[in-house]
């Protein structure tokens, strides 16, 4: 299935009415390996959290219905990958260091393959967890956000270590609290990893053509 038809059905899938609430998003349904820990039990609301402990091997190309962030921990290892919208879909080979993130975002095809084992945090984030932050924040109806590898982001580091340690610990209140980092997550990844298309504002009455060059001439002449 193309991105384009996997983008299409997601759009038509929500806009139609549901009497259950939507499943969490994980990534561990489009590749091989099982996380070692989730947040699927915590029943965050917009995002999950997964934990792997990844073999060397490789991901087949795949294509998600959502957002997805990965925090690499440990030592650096040599990943190859390949991510439509970096590098005009070229292989690059880079050295993932402890705390390096890369941007995954949704109907992008990416490719990737390692020789060895290596740690993950990999946030899932809902797309209308992105999009209420962008209408609140820019006052825009669609978002979209820039796949990124390697990015060095210390906020989007801390959070991930949070939710995690957070998740950990099982605290009472720590629905809410995740909650409250995910949002701010959200804020933060509009801001400064996003395009975005602005609402069409449409307005009524004002000055005519011809009234408003009056007025600006007018302003000219006496400044």
């Amino acid at each position: 299935m193309s991105c384009s038809q996997t983008n299409s059905q997601s759009n038509f899938a929500q806009n139609q009415p549901s009497d259950h609430p939507d499943p969490p998003p994980k990534f561990s349904d489009t590749i091989t390996a099982s996380p070692t820990q989730t947040s699927y039990e915590a029943e965050w609301s917009s995002a999950t959290l997964e934990c792997y402990c990844m073999p060397a091997g490789e991901n087949p190309e795949f294509c998600l219905d959502h957002y997805v962030i990965a925090i690499y921990c440990g030592q650096g290892i040599k990943v190859e990958s390949k991510v439509e919208g970096i590098a005009n879909r070229r292989w690059q080979k880079l050295t993932h260091f402890d705390g390096a993130i890369t941007l995954i975002p949704m109907h992008h095809s990416c490719w990737s393959r390692w020789q060895q084992p290596f740690e993950a945090i990999v946030l899932n984030l809902k797309p209308d967890l992105l999009t209420h932050s962008a209408a609140e924040l820019l006052a825009v109806d669609q978002v979209e956000l820039l796949p990124g590898n390697l990015l060095d982001d210390p906020l989007i580091l801390q959070i991930g270590l949070a939710l995690k340690a957070d998740l950990e610990s099982r605290r009472p209140g720590g629905r809410l609290y995740a909650e409250t980092l995910t949002n701010a997550l959200a804020v933060h990844l509009v801001r400064n990893y996003s395009s975005h298309q602005h609402k069409s504002i449409h307005l009524s009455g004002g000055l005519s053509p011809t009234q408003l060059k009056s007025v600006i001439d007018y302003i000219h002449e006496h400044l």
